[in-house]
């Protein structure tokens, strides 16, 4: 399934993506500058992970948390 390769991985687009969505964020005028929060459970969990390696913009990370009710002032 492409995992010999890294450049053939079927993940490698996935995590550029999400990498490209943080970017994307942060571009956006009503982004603070401050805080930007990637959350995700299961293989969203990964995906948080990822994008949270991946991009210096990002400064918080939630994987695999219940977030019912919860949220980020």
């Amino acid at each position: 399934m492409g995992n010999a390769d890294r450049e053939q991985s079927y993940y490698l687009r996935m995590f550029l993506l999400c990498y490209q969505a943080a970017r994307y964020l942060a571009s956006l005028e009503a982004w603070d500058g401050k805080r930007l929060v990637v959350c995700g459970s299961s293989q969203g969990g990964a995906k948080a992970l990822a994008t949270a390696y991946l991009s210096e913009k990002v400064n918080a990370v939630c994987d695999g948390l219940e977030l019912k009710g919860f949220s980020i002032p």
